[in-house]
């Protein structure tokens, strides 16, 4: 029975059994001149002492930016839950903004029948009201992540632009993909839960793509509280969005820069807590404007009094000595500041503190790209110049990106790795073509060059199948259309008990596609297989990727894998590959380590002829 229809019920039937639910659920009035409304729910008890004061801090916030409140708890019962967030759907209309705040408890149940129905999830996320012990096998008293994610589906199709903040453990991913976890408590109360999720496990998901979730942490861990001014208790997450929401008042940022700034204040004190964002990352906060920032970059947080801290490093391209000017969201140069310190993933650049929303935008690369060209005329060479100059490619670098060849007025650009053409046009017709190809091929290489082909973390089995054929090997042959992909991904235990898997794909035309929907990455426990297959890259019942060549001849293709002990997030590679949006590639959030990656390459096979027409919609 899902949380709308089950609260339906409880509004109408049970109400005058539950007197106490009036009392808790006080609404101030709507303000005539805009619909920004609010619902503030909170579970505390047993371990947690600040729950009143969490949603106190948000309340406050909240109101000084003209939201209408509701609030349920500090103490909500299962059926004060359900009846507040079913009367708070029921009131949203088009135009709404609207926030749904959680404070409490959270959980991480087991289905004990998935053996016997791998079409549900085997694990799932519930938030726990007062009353959740009284649960038996006809009657969940819990709030699901199926539940809840009902709940928003039903309230995105009425409002324009709906939040979510859940400050409690198991946050991550509770309503997206269930959980992965291996460790569900085992306490009696814990049983009569696991009893009562039944069938309501089976029901689809469906996806939240419109919904910005902000979270206390990831799958498997815990949220935590800290003391206030006051002495008293108040939830960690919670206390530190509200300063950064006030802070930034005046401020056109995306919830992507307020999770950044959250995170790096959560991490002062309790560096094992993870501060995440699910959802649109550049939707600016409580509007439905797309804040991408017009200039790109990275965001910065400062680690020290006298470093800043990007998601970048050497798998994008960034190099020690490399120069980033920090840019403050209105577009102000602060300062420009050299690279001094870098990994895998992440970068340290001299300089203090840096504004919430400031990003860092690399102004002058170490160690350059090139291209080879060759010409026949000085005038092919001079008119490709500007091209290589707007693609980020210097000419006599020593390493190549490409192959350029001019002849007869019509350009020729070729992978340098196995010759394949990428394009081929007339010089009058390609500026465009040719600049955008050049950019992905030095995108790849500078991403290719922080690659390993071992992993001593995670073990991959790569292979092929064509309909319902025997696996083959990835690289036995040319694949088509009518093969399919299959990776298993398994934590071999010798470096860490936890990774966080992500997998990217690289087309034949050098585009890098991420695969793992989950942004956090898969979490594989020592000894664990994970199958990538339909929840991956397909939403039918078909397993595997499917191999789209989009290129004549046969081509080259590589599937990334990268993991690491800490939760993934979604960022933004500088690429030119993007087109609608930046592309996303991987963020580490923790102390500096890094990742495990492999590059696996197999050739793909596509159309047997060649035309201009082709090249230049390359």
């Amino acid at each position: 029975m899902t949380a709308v229809t089950r609260a339906a019920e409880i509004d109408h039937a049970r109400a005058p059994h539950i007197p106490v639910m009036q009392p808790r659920l006080e609404t101030s009035p709507t303000p005539r001149t805009a619909r920004r409304r609010a619902l503030l729910l909170g579970c505390g008890g047993g371990s947690l002492r600040g729950v009143s004061r969490s949603l106190a801090a948000l309340a406050d916030e909240l109101a000084a930016r003209r939201f209408s409140l509701a609030t349920c708890g500090p103490a909500a019962t299962a059926d004060e839950l359900l009846v507040a967030l079913a009367t708070f759907v029921r009131g949203a209309r088009p135009g709404d903004t609207v926030v749904i705040v959680y404070v409490g408890h959270g959980v991480l149940l087991e289905h004990a029948d998935h053996p016997r129905d791998p079409d549900s999830p085997r694990h799932v996320q519930a938030l726990l009201p007062v009353d959740h012990a009284a649960s038996h096998a006809d009657d969940c008293r819990a709030l699901t992540g199926l539940d809840l994610g009902l709940a928003l589906r039903h309230l995105a199709a009425r409002a324009d632009n709906v939040t979510l903040v859940l400050d409690c453990c198991h946050a991550a991913g509770l309503v997206a993909e269930p959980g992965s976890l291996r460790d569900a408590a085992d306490s009696p109360w814990h049983s009569r839960l696991r009893a009562a999720l039944g069938e309501r496990l089976a029901a689809t998901r469906g996806e939240l793509d419109e919904v910005v979730r902000l979270v206390g942490c990831a799958t498997h861990e815990h949220a935590y509280e800290t003391s206030d001014s006051e002495g008293g208790w108040i939830g960690l997450l919670s206390r530190t969005l509200a300063e950064v929401l006030a802070e930034t008042r005046e401020l056109a940022l995306t919830w992507a820069d307020v999770a950044a700034a959250v995170h790096a204040r959560v991490r002062e004190i309790r560096p094992e807590q993870w501060i995440g964002l699910e959802g649109p990352r550049t939707r600016g906060v409580f509007t439905r404007a797309d804040l991408s920032p017009p200039f790109g970059g990275y965001p910065i947080s400062a680690t020290s009094p006298t470093t800043l801290e990007i998601p970048a490093g050497r798998l994008h391209g960034v190099h020690p000595g490399d120069r980033f000017a920090v840019v403050a969201a209105d577009g102000t140069v602060l300062r420009v500041s050299p690279v001094t310190s870098i990994t895998a993933t992440t970068a340290c650049l001299a300089g203090s503190d840096a504004p919430i929303g400031a990003r860092a935008v690399c102004v002058r690369h170490c160690r350059p790209v090139g291209v080879s060209v060759t010409a026949r005329d000085e005038r092919d060479a001079a008119w490709l110049r500007p091209l290589l100059r707007r693609a980020g490619c210097t000419p006599g670098a020593h390493a190549h990106a490409a192959d350029v060849h001019l002849v007869d007025g019509e350009v020729h650009v070729m992978d340098p790795d196995d010759g394949a053409p990428l394009l081929r046009a007339r010089c009058d017709v390609a500026t465009d073509a040719v600049v955008r190809v050049l950019q992905r091929l030095a995108d790849w290489r500078r991403v290719r060059a922080a690659f390993v082909h071992a992993s001593p973390g995670v073990d991959v089995v790569a292979t092929t199948t064509r309909g319902d054929g025997p696996p083959r090997p990835l690289s036995a042959a040319a694949l088509t259309s009518a093969d399919t992909l299959h990776l298993q991904l398994s934590n071999a235990g010798r470096l860490a008990p936890l990774i966080h898997c992500a997998v990217f794909r690289v087309t034949s035309s050098r585009v890098i596609v991420p695969l793992t929907r989950d942004a956090h990455g898969v979490p594989l426990q020592v000894g664990e297989a994970w199958q990538l297959g339909r929840h991956e890259w397909s939403r039918e019942r078909t397993r595997g990727l499917p191999v789209t060549p989009a290129l004549p001849g046969v081509r080259t293709e590589w599937l990334l894998i990268v993991g690491q002990p800490a939760p993934l997030t979604a960022h933004w590679l500088e690429t030119a590959t993007a087109t609608a949006s930046p592309l996303p590639t991987i963020m580490r959030d923790s102390a500096p380590r890094p990742p495990w990656c492999m590059a696996l390459p197999y050739r793909v096979r596509g159309l047997d002829s060649w035309s201009n027409t082709d090249a230049a919609s390359v």
